[in-house]
């Protein structure tokens, strides 16, 4: 309990009863004075109406159900936890308020011979005797109001010697401002409980309570009567008053309108009340509390004022200058001033119901923006996904958002990237500080990776710091970046070749050239020296050397115009066998002087869809090739095979092979690899060049296999 009631405890623990406080509404225990320790021990925290017997917990919840009622008295059996016996006790509850405004019940709980107990102590005088001298009580036996018999209790509660209260009338004990009204209620039987003033034989004057039963006593109709002390209970009840005082003082303190009602009607009502609805002090007083509720409401508020309702509701209040306010009333029943009153504290929530409704349509325009925005967005709160809007789902690869909502964000991190954005997010919530956009990656509910840019904001959501993250998936943008990079590095590369394949191609260029000018030089020079035969064969060199430089400069605009773009690729449907057949006659002369058989294995007809020039073009340069690099006599095969998706053509020739080393270097601008023929024959270094592209112009694939001195096998791919 709080040091705010540390008075009233300390009082309540010096009283000679068991007395104990509950909650005004669970009916647990969570006080006990010194007296109430020692019979029960430590029982805070239990339902008061457990100690009794079962068969008394309807009576007790009944009458602690009765909040409005002070003083309910009510007869029980106690269960004695330590012997397992039974004790009749007498209880008597009251509300009462403590310092901290809290309603409790304040339960005193004694001793007593009830009804039920004498009825069963009348069979054995003795019994009766031996019960009466070992009660707290004073027992009085009283004959026509004078004592015929009394306990020990009653000599020591009075201060008479043993014996000395026999024979005399009972109003002796009784203080004499209070003497002739008891004497009446002894002669005349009275059996209801009454509070009186007994005095003492020294004088002292002490609060009592008496109760009577008339009985058969050695034969005689008596009047037993039991009397109880209870000068402690009234300085506690002395003390509570005192209560209802500071009560009003704090009242006034508080911030909120305290009024007290009774029927409806304002008995009292603190400074705040006054200042909330605009009137001047007193005036509210003696007005029916509806006054300062608006019409439209006033109706219900009064029925719940008159009804004692107790629990929290909102309503609308008017000031004396017709402002109108939200309210909010809570009620409670307590006893003020020794009546049953109504305490009604009046909250003034206009800014806080206009804050409410402001954050309403702050919230409504958020959620608003939050699902019309095409970015994914996550609110992260406690490491956990509070909710995401719409575009989440798709980008997640989720069904619903049930299945991203819940769940920490580190399910959908990449693995690589958890650990640094975990940490990224932990400063946006700890430092309250905006995450810098940057580069992340994700990886979906289908287990596929995204790239992502992501950027936080610290946001309040739900009453809670948390993160506010937006994502933008980049993963075509990373991807076209990657291409771009790529396709940058490789045209550097190609760039760089080009300018070696142009040093290598500017030099095969000046050969000729320079053949061309020395010998128009020198049989310019020397013309009529040179016979007829001279002349001829420096002509024969001439011309070969212009075959040489016009074939090296065809192929080099063919591959130009195939680089360019300049090339047109018709692609249309042709026999390969066809166009094979004709390249043969067409070098069959070439063959010829080298005595090197041609043939062709294809026995059907293979049908195409190529450009058929640039075909015709890289037969004619493999089948040159093949004439050029194989000795007399040799041999030149030609095949075609058909596969599932295309068609491959081979040229086979038993020549003088390519080393490995060399097989690398073919298909390259960027390394010169021309080598003499047989025959001595030249080339220019381009024909495989122009193959190879054109190859992969009609999505084909060129490639060779070779030995040393056994012969080479050209294969290309064609589209069927």
């Amino acid at each position: 309990m709080d040091n705010k009631n540390h008075t009233l405890f300390t009082i309540l623990n010096k009283i000679n009863s068991v007395l104990i406080i509950t909650d005004f509404d669970t009916d647990e225990i969570i006080f006990i004075n010194k007296k109430a320790r020692e019979r029960f021990g430590d029982i805070t925290g239990k339902q008061c109406w457990k100690l009794f017997y079962p068969d008394n917990h309807k009576r007790c919840k009944d009458c602690l159900s009765k909040k409005d009622i002070n003083n309910n008295v009510n007869y029980v059996k106690e269960v004695n936890f330590f012997s397992n016996s039974t004790t009749f006790l007498k209880t008597k509850s009251s509300i009462i308020r403590l310092e901290n405004n809290k309603d409790v019940r304040l339960i005193t709980i004694e001793e007593t011979i009830n009804d039920a107990t004498i009825d069963k102590l009348l069979f054995s005088e003795q019994r009766f005797k031996a019960l009466s001298d070992a009660s707290f009580e004073a027992i009085l036996i009283l004959k026509e109001g004078y004592i015929i018999d009394a306990n020990k209790s009653a000599y020591q509660m009075f201060g008479y010697d043993k014996g000395t209260l026999r024979k005399k009338f009972a109003s002796i004990i009784i203080a004499p401002e209070n003497r002739e009204s008891a004497k009446n209620k002894m002669l005349s039987g009275y059996e209801d409980t009454y509070e009186s003033t007994g005095i003492t034989k020294d004088g002292q004057k002490i609060y009592i309570e008496i109760r009577g039963k008339m009985i058969k006593y050695q034969g005689e109709e008596v009047l037993v009567t039991a009397i109880r002390n209870i000068t402690q209970r009234k300085k506690a009840e002395s003390h509570l008053f005192d209560s209802e005082q500071r009560f009003k003082s704090l009242s006034d303190a508080s911030f909120e309108a305290i009024l007290i009602i009774n029927k409806g009607y304002i008995l009292e009502a603190n400074q705040t009340a006054y200042k909330i609805f605009e009137y001047e002090t007193g005036e509210l007083k003696d007005t029916f509390a509806s006054l300062i509720i608006a019409p439209e409401v006033r109706e219900e508020a009064k029925n719940r004022m008159l009804t004692g309702y107790e629990k929290h509701y909102e309503s609308v209040g008017i000031t004396k200058n017709n402002k109108r306010l939200n309210i909010e009333i809570r009620g409670k029943m307590i006893k003020f001033m020794g009546e049953n009153v109504r305490v009604t504290a009046i909250r003034n929530i206009s800014k806080r119901k206009k804050a409410e409704t402001d954050l309403i349509e702050s919230e409504k325009k958020f959620r608003n923006l939050f699902e019309s925005t095409q970015d994914p967005i996550v609110i992260y709160i406690d490491d956990i996904i509070a909710t995401v809007n719409k575009s989440c789902i798709d980008f997640f690869d989720a069904k619903n958002e049930t299945e991203i909502v819940g769940h920490s964000l580190t399910k959908f991190l990449h693995p690589e990237y958890k650990e640094h954005i975990t940490k990224r997010i932990q400063k946006i919530t700890q430092q309250n500080e905006i995450a810098e956009l940057s580069e992340e990656k994700i990886i979906t509910l289908k287990n596929i990776a995204k790239d992502v840019e992501m950027i936080g904001v610290p946001i309040i959501y739900g009453g809670k710091i948390g993160s506010q993250i937006f994502f933008r998936d980049i993963t075509k943008r990373i991807q076209h970046q990657n291409a771009l990079k790529k396709s940058e590095k490789e045209l550097k590369r190609l760039n760089a070749t080009k300018d070696k394949f142009f040093a290598i191609i500017a030099h095969d260029l000046r050969n000729p050239f320079n053949q061309l000018l020395s010998f128009t030089e020198l049989i310019y020079e020397n013309i009529y020296e040179y016979s007829f035969e001279e002349l001829k064969e420096y002509i024969g060199l001439l011309n070969k050397s212009a075959k040489n430089g016009f074939s090296l400069l065809e192929n080099l605009l063919e591959w130009a115009r195939s680089q360019s773009g300049k090339k047109e690729f018709n692609p249309q449907n042709f026999d390969i066998k066809t166009l094979i057949k004709k390249n043969i006659n067409i070098l069959k002369p070439t063959a010829d002087n080298k005595k090197i058989e041609i043939i062709s294995e294809l026995t059907e007809n293979l049908n195409t869809y190529s450009d058929y020039n640039m075909i015709n073009t890289v037969l004619s340069n493999l089948i040159s090739n093949a004439i050029k690099f194989t000795n007399i006599n040799g041999k030149i095969t030609l095949n075609a095979i058909e596969k599932e998706n295309n068609i491959q053509i081979l040229i086979k020739d038993n020549g003088v092979g390519l080393s490995e080393k060399d097989i690398n270097k073919l298909f390259k601008i960027d390394i010169h690899h021309s080598t003499k023929g047989t025959n001595n024959e030249s080339g220019t270094g381009l024909g495989l060049i122009l193959c190879y592209e054109f190859i992969k112009l009609n999505n084909g694939k060129i490639w060779v296999e070779s030995k040393i001195n056994e012969g080479s096998i050209f294969h290309f791919t064609l589209p069927k």
